[in-house]
């Protein structure tokens, strides 16, 4: 790869977008052509030479897993989560935000009353190691050209991102396990009673200025929003959104958000599990980056093709605040 291409990929952003719109046939500026046509050439001479010198793919899925995954914003877990990074070989820990306990009695001039206590809980991230492996064919080099290098960025990139997403989604599910933050729902769908609960719930626990938001799988989304107390708050934004979408956006001033409920991750796994619709009121907890991912890369000239191993994509989250979470949970 020449020089001029290797800095223009370190730009942030720019490889992942290249990727995508090789992936995804969308439209391509002069910048992303050229990238092309020489990627294209340097990935056509590794398939038909079994050699890359400097390890040049390893270093393309590195920079869109750390740009792309682990640096790069994410509205919703930013919503959800105190972000932060610390050293591959450092610690830490978090405080449970204490409720006043502190009791107050009518009592006689200089008597003494029970001391009240207020229970100070330290807490530990909880820490998941991402790791995956594949490997590309030579022959797959030589045929596709930029079009494989392009998949193999955009499939690491897409799978590292859903599943750290899939585990901090279902850590939040996890934390609520009693009501009142626990709403039972008979039915197959959230019914008004079930999605006034949550958006009760949700106002209720909310402090000045926190953002709110219910999460779900599509099918539940477009159920509360068919309800009443979505129906009822219809903007012009919204009653387009319902024209063209069948679903809107809020449900009682709470944002709404939807999620597939058919793709699946190649574990098989949905990102949002079933039966279950999420609302969360402001920060829950923290999400810790630890260290760096390290990416892999050998020929293997015998079997003919490039062995790749993305690891040490390791973060931990805390939920300190399990109060700001709620859930709806769908009958069978």
């Amino acid at each position: 790869m020449n020089l001029e291409l290797s800095t223009k990929m370190q730009e942030n952003g720019f490889l992942v977008d290249w990727a995508e719109r090789v992936q995804y046939g969308l439209e391509m500026n002069d910048e992303h052509r050229e990238a092309s046509e020489v990627m294209d050439e340097w990935a056509r001479k590794i398939g038909e030479r079994g050699v890359d010198k400097d390890n040049e793919i390893a270093e393309l899925v590195r920079r869109a897993i750390t740009n792309d995954v682990v640096a790069a914003p994410d509205e919703l877990i930013s919503m959800m989560f105190d972000e932060s990074s610390i050293g591959e070989f450092d610690d830490v820990y978090g405080e449970v935000e204490p409720k006043n306990t502190i009791k107050v009695y009518e009592a006689i001039k200089g008597g003494n009353v029970d001391a009240s206590y207020i229970d100070f809980t330290r807490v530990r991230p909880e820490w998941k190691e991402l790791q995956a492996e594949t490997f590309i064919p030579y022959v797959d080099l030589r045929r596709g050209g930029y079009k494989t290098v392009a998949s193999l960025v955009n499939y690491m990139k897409e799978a590292f991102a859903q599943k750290r997403w899939s585990i901090l989604f279902n850590r939040a599910v996890a934390a609520v396990t009693a009501a009142p933050n626990l709403i039972s729902e008979a039915t197959a769908a959230p019914t008004a009673t079930s999605a006034d609960a949550l958006a009760i719930y949700l106002m209720d626990i909310a402090e000045p200025g926190e953002s709110t938001v219910i999460l779900g799988q599509n099918k539940y989304i477009m159920a509360m929003s068919k309800l009443p107390s979505a129906s009822e708050i219809q903007s012009d934004a919204a009653k387009e959104a319902w024209r063209r979408y069948g679903s809107i956006g809020f449900y009682a001033g709470q944002e709404m958000r939807g999620f597939s409920g058919i793709r699946k991750m190649a574990d098989g796994n949905l990102v949002i599990p079933n039966q279950v619709v999420l609302g969360v009121a402001g920060k829950i907890g923290s999400a810790i980056t630890r260290g760096e991912t390290h990416v892999y890369e050998s020929m293997d000239n015998n079997a003919e093709h490039v062995h790749i191993k993305a690891n040490g994509f390791s973060f931990g989250t805390m939920i300190t605040k399990p109060e700001k979470i709620a859930k709806i949970v769908m009958a069978q």
